[in-house]
């Protein structure tokens, strides 16, 4: 309930859809800086030079790429406000912002499974770095973060995804493990934008099942009072 703001107290915590970064080695690049169960950087899979489709293994090896995306999360930790010094992101704050690379629908394959994942089957692509490395699937407060960016007009997550599916609830996001999907909602109080729903589905696999024997119970001594 209520999500937005969560690290930075607010939704958007620059106020803007759309940041323009300035990256050292690299020149300017469009961010979305948005705060939904915690703080995450959005940018275009292209404007880093991929296509959104790859996988972690991909990404893990590519150093310079690597690089690159920790100096855009550094300069969006600073200008949310939390950390003092952009260029010592891995020690002020290793894990947020979350970087997410997002892409319009596009097939590809499972990384875990090995099966072709139909651009139909999803919304958009995300790529997700988490302290330093790719993120083998999605995390938990990523999908709903996406999700709801994807309904904030003006976002660079807004931009990618599937226009129809911006009129309905659910927001399936392909990742490298499959696809997630959320529900989420957004209004408006008066000028201001609020979270109505954001949900996370989860699943569950039984992994031990036992028996345990205990001694027979013996009626003890009568009690004396």
């Amino acid at each position: 309930m209520s999500p937005g703001g969560s690290k930075t107290g607010k939704l958007l915590p620059t106020g803007n859809a759309i940041d323009r970064l300035e990256v050292p080695g690299h020149g300017a690049i469009e961010a979305s800086l948005v705060d939904i169960g915690n703080a995450h950087v959005f940018v275009r899979a292209r404007d880093v030079g991929i296509k959104g489709t790859e996988s972690a293994a991909e990404i893990d090896r590519n150093a310079d790429l690597r690089a690159l995306l920790e100096r855009i999360r550094g300069i969006a930790a600073h200008r949310m406000g939390l950390i003092d010094d952009p260029a010592r992101s891995r020690e002020l704050s290793p894990a947020a912002p979350i970087l997410g690379m997002v892409a319009e629908p596009q097939d590809y394959r499972n990384d875990l499974t090995g099966e072709h994942v139909p651009a139909a089957a999803t919304d958009l692509l995300s790529r997700l770095m988490f302290m330093q490395q790719m993120h083998k699937t999605y995390a938990g407060t990523s999908t709903v973060c996406t999700g709801v960016a994807s309904r904030l007009e003006g976002t660079i997550v807004h931009e990618v995804a599937r226009p129809v599916a911006r009129e309905t609830i659910d927001c399936r996001i392909g990742h490298p493990g499959g696809v997630v999907t959320t529900e989420v909602r957004v209004g408006l109080e008066g000028n201001r934008t609020v979270v109505e729903r954001a949900t996370l589905g989860r699943t569950a696999r039984r992994i031990l099942e036992g028996y345990v024997y205990v001694p027979e119970a013996r009626p003890g001594p009568p009690a004396h009072g």
